[in-house]
């Protein structure tokens, strides 16, 4: 009678368990998506977006972005810090009109890691967007660096160099014990983060560097703060001059950083363009 009875009471505890534990939901995540002209879910610039959502984990679903008569799709932007590439987790489908992308369709698999914000960037006169694309060292900074292939100077310089960008100061590129030619363009192809610009929420670009050229040597982190289609001077700051020309024929920016090696001048310039000059 007793197993009986405890068996009874072990069906009456251990069943409806059972039944709250099959009738789990997966788990859902939230995925908005953004046009870069208006920073709205349907955009009303340079085109529309669609297919944000809640949706269950796992579940596959596809963003569409589409460009206006005259415009023109450029990329797809996650939070608002890295460019979304054909790969991995991501497939992007682009439709073209005489060169250019008039309808973009990015599809995934819904997860924690791929929630959140998806802005469709269209082609814009304005520098919304922006991403470092180029780096130099030289004693003249009026003077327009030269490509490595066609310089004919030697290294004489070796360089360590850490840029970190945004208020979080995500790291995004690297050089160590590099041997640096005197004015000579060094790209940065692989760099996929970008910064979106405001003009009430400056963003900080930040450069530790590492100069040996002869016996002397430079240390320091070198400090600049970017908002949006600006041109500032702050070189008569001794303790982090720097220099910002923006260039609004095609929205870009060229950030000078002064230092001085021994008692030779020089200055440190990073390069960051509109994502339209880029693609």
């Amino acid at each position: 009678m007793k197993k009986k009875f405890y068996l009874l009471a072990l069906i009456v505890l251990v069943v409806p368990v059972l039944a709250l534990v099959g009738c789990d939901k997966p788990s859902s995540f939230t995925i908005e998506v953004f046009s870069s002209w208006t920073g709205t879910p349907v955009g009303s610039g340079g085109g529309t977006v669609s297919g944000g959502g809640t949706f269950e984990e796992g579940t596959e679903i596809s963003l569409t972005a589409t460009a206006k008569p005259n415009s023109r799709f450029i990329a797809w932007v996650y939070e608002d810090s890295v460019i979304i590439s054909n790969e991995g987790a991501y497939t992007i489908e682009n439709e073209t009109n005489d060169g250019r992308v008039t309808k973009s369709t990015l599809t995934f698999e819904v997860s924690s890691s791929r929630r959140g914000k998806y802005t469709a960037v269209f082609e814009d006169p304005s520098i919304i967007y922006t991403k470092l694309t180029s780096w130099r060292i030289t004693d003249d900074y009026s003077v327009p660096g030269v490509e490595e292939d066609m310089s004919t100077e030697t290294a004489t310089m070796t360089l360590r160099m850490y840029i970190s960008q945004g208020n979080a100061n995500t790291d995004i590129f690297s050089a160590d014990a590099m041997p640096v030619k005197r004015n000579v363009i060094y790209h940065t192809n692989d760099v996929n983060e970008v910064l979106k610009l405001n003009a009430d929420i400056a963003q900080n670009v930040v450069a530790d560097i590492m100069l040996t050229k002869e016996n002397a040597t430079f240390t320091r982190t070198l400090r600049a703060s970017v908002s949006f289609q600006e041109t500032i001077d702050n070189m008569s700051n001794t303790a982090n001059p720097y220099l910002i020309n923006y260039n609004s024929q095609n929205g870009t920016y060229e950030i000078i950083f002064g230092f001085t090696i021994g008692e030779e001048q020089m200055y440190l310039i990073l390069n960051y363009s509109n994502l339209n000059v880029i693609y």
